[in-house]
């Protein structure tokens, strides 16, 4: 009788003759442990290169388990190819059953509350065309998924609900119907949960009433969970919310006076947060009088407007059309100031495991709450119930299981299938150091030199939006090939413009750093313009640092530095015939004593601090269509 690992081996096996190339040995490795993992019941947090094939590596042992499986992906899009690729494939080809459901936060599906007001405008003329096109979609989809429906998002927030404001099936006339509650259904009756970070956040702030309950969670782009859970599980208030409620609210029986009070209160709010500028409050809300004060008035008002609307439902009639379109407008009002009242309520609870902060965005100041310590709710809300966990990305550090809770699991690195040291080369030049006046220019003058040798050909990545704006100016006006900048289009069209020409260059900031597939010919060099260690005044790394006191440094900046710049000089190996350099221009990684951290974190590129051998590595390749060798000599 085989055990769980040989017969995921097995599976494995069968189903990637079918694919081209050998059999990954690292690939056969991860089945093989997550499957003895998930049978034992042993946690596993697994760093599989890119290139391993994780998406199969988990899922192929997975299914074979039979076990209620939550998979968290880091985004939507990871998320709908796990179901529109990968998990269909396997479904075909393993002889055995596979089934699985996608769900994601309530937004993401139409609401028929909503396209029930859509059929009113209709009604009565306005925006018809628009409305009746939606109608017919709403019609014809089986799921109501976002994804199906090409509309911008405002469109789509006219037809789709947020969990803060809907009151939930059994409140509302169109629940039992709704798009969403149809994939929560759906979800409960399979074995594989393919869902996001954003939504197992929701999970655990409902206290587990979001998803079924399972047995078995794979994390999929683990090293980014920490700071993904920390955002759902984060809130923000600022006057333009409270302002937006007492618009809505301003019309109900019984609330003017309150609203006034809440009107008010946002002013308050506005004016204390403007007056104590952006930036981490080290003790909380009730630290800054004006802010504690604004918060209290604002929680007070909220109370009774909700009180008030509690009223109103209460003495709403049953019976026609009227009366449930009714209901279900004040059942939304009801909702969000819930909600509201739930986020003042936390902001007032503030406690030394959350971190509290202001911040401006596009002229919008918002104070901000998020847990600080990620390890301990997790651990208290999930794996103490005895759920297995396989944790896995091309950039796991040793420690990444406990910061996500987990205090028994094993910790182990899969070898990459690329020959990074015959593929590959890794440049730190001879520049001022980052804090210099003249490493900007500097900077720039080696970008220029680079982007001349590989031909264009170059992925440039930026810690900063200034910097690599000043750098796109300056370095275009030095070189012969397009240079395309971020903001200037939408990712995909940029992606898709630099992918189709290899003379183009990209200039961009942190979304690119990861999540993005740039293999081939087209990126022959990834340029990363500093080591991306956190700002200074970054409200959740300040506080992340003050508890750690002496051993932040270590603990806490370099291992998030480590992981970015793995993550930004991942993007040029991608596959078996990709090759490269990877130019950071940021001397501390050849001089100071903690640059070992970070080179531990990269692949075993070969190393040189000499553009000489860069020219001569990238001429033998363009060259020999790819095929060049060179020898540099290593960073010591």
């Amino acid at each position: 009788m085989h055990d769980a690992a040989t017969t995921a081996r097995e599976a494995l096996l069968a189903v990637t003759e079918t694919l081209p190339g050998p059999p990954r040995s690292a690939q056969i490795e991860m089945v093989e442990r997550i499957a003895d993992a998930i049978d034992h019941q042993r946690s596993l947090s697994i760093c599989a290169p890119t290139g391993t094939g994780k998406s199969f590596g988990y899922l192929v042992p997975v299914v074979l388990s039979e076990k209620k499986t939550v998979v968290i992906t880091a985004t939507k899009a990871l998320q709908d190819q796990l179901d529109r690729k990968d998990l269909p494939f396997l479904a075909q080809q393993l002889d055995h059953d596979v089934s699985w459901a996608v769900l994601k936060g309530r937004s993401n599906y139409a609401c028929r509350a909503k396209i029930d007001d859509l059929h009113h405008q209709l009604r009565i003329g306005v925006d018809t065309e628009r409305a009746q096109a939606l109608l017919d979609w709403v019609d014809e989809t089986t799921t109501g998924d976002q994804a199906e429906c090409d509309v911008d998002g405002a469109v789509w927030a006219s037809m789709s609900m947020t969990s803060d404001e809907c009151p939930g099936a059994q409140r509302c006339t169109f629940g039992a119907d709704c798009f969403y509650e149809a994939a929560r259904e759906r979800a409960a009756n399979v074995n594989v949960i393919v869902t996001n970070t954003a939504m197992y956040g929701a999970h655990i702030a409902a206290e587990g009433a979001v998803l079924p309950e399972h047995d078995v969670i794979v994390i999929d782009e683990a090293h980014g969970a920490e700071d993904s859970l920390r955002g759902a599980l984060s809130l923000a208030v600022d006057a333009v919310r409270l302002r937006q409620f007492a618009s809505r609210v301003t019309n109900e029986k019984g609330v003017a006076n309150d609203v006034d009070r809440l009107r008010d209160a946002a002013q308050a709010l506005d004016d204390a947060l403007v007056a104590r500028g952006d930036g981490w409050i080290r003790k909380g809300p009730a630290s800054d009088p004006a802010i504690a004060s604004a918060l209290t008035n604002a929680a007070t008002a909220t109370t009774a407007i909700r009180s008030a609307l509690d009223r109103a439902v209460a003495a709403l009639p049953k019976g026609s059309d009227a009366d449930t379109e009714e209901r279900n407008r004040v059942e939304r009002l009801r909702m969000i100031a819930q909600s509201t009242e739930s986020d003042l309520s936390r902001l007032h609870a503030w406690a030394e495991g959350d971190v509290c902060w202001i911040a401006s965005d596009r002229g919008r100041i918002q104070l901000h709450l998020a847990p600080l310590d990620i390890a301990r709710i997790l651990h208290s809300a999930v794996w103490s119930d005895g759920a297995t966990a396989i944790i896995t990305s091309a950039t796991l550090d040793a420690r990444t299981g406990a910061r996500l809770g987990l205090r028994d699991y094993e910790a182990m690195e899969l070898p990459s299938p690329f020959d990074h040291r015959a593929q590959a080369m890794l440049y730190v030049p001879t520049v001022a150091a980052p804090n210099a006046a003249s490493f900007r220019a500097e900077a720039d003058a080696e970008i220029v030199r680079l982007i001349e040798a590989a031909g264009g050909r170059t992925l440039a990545l930026f810690t900063s939006y200034q910097a690599m704006r000043d750098s796109a100016t300056a370095v275009a006006g030095a070189v012969d090939v397009p240079v395309l900048v971020q903001g200037e289009g939408s990712k995909a069209a940029l992606l898709e413009q630099f992918l189709a020409d290899e003379a183009t260059c990209l200039f961009a900031t942190m979304s690119f750093w990861q999540g993005i597939d740039p293999s081939g010919t087209t990126c022959a060099v990834v340029i990363i313009d500093k080591l991306p260690f956190a700002r200074p005044d970054d409200p959740v790394v300040s506080a992340q640092r003050d508890a750690a006191r002496a051993e932040a440094f270590v603990t806490v900046d370099i291992p998030r530095a480590a992981t970015l710049l793995a993550q930004g000089a991942g993007r040029l190996i991608r596959s078996e015939d990709d090759w490269g350099v990877v130019a950071v221009l940021d001397s501390r990684l050849a001089e100071k004593s903690y640059r070992t951290h970070f080179l531990r974190a990269l692949p075993p590129m070969k190393r040189t601090r000499t553009f000489e051998e860069v020219e001569a590595f990238l001429t033998a390749r363009l060259t020999a269509g790819g095929s060049g060798e060179a020898t540099p000599e290593p960073i010591s």
